[in-house]
């Protein structure tokens, strides 16, 4: 089954995936610029986050 990733950029667990990249690089730049946050990898096929990538977690 092919999986298709969506990397929602967001400033809290609250808000909505619709903000972010189907690429990882993208959203890690998008984060970045944000300058707090989380990266959700949400599963599209699934319709559920798989992980999420804190903005500490990359950067610090």
């Amino acid at each position: 089954m092919l999986r298709n990733r969506w990397y929602a950029v967001q400033k809290d667990r609250t808000d909505g995936w619709d903000n972010g990249s189907y690429s990882y690089q993208n959203a890690i730049k998008m984060l970045k610029k944000q300058g707090f946050g989380l990266i959700a990898v949400i599963d599209e096929n699934a319709g559920c986050c798989m992980e999420e990538i804190t903005f500490e977690e990359l950067f610090n």
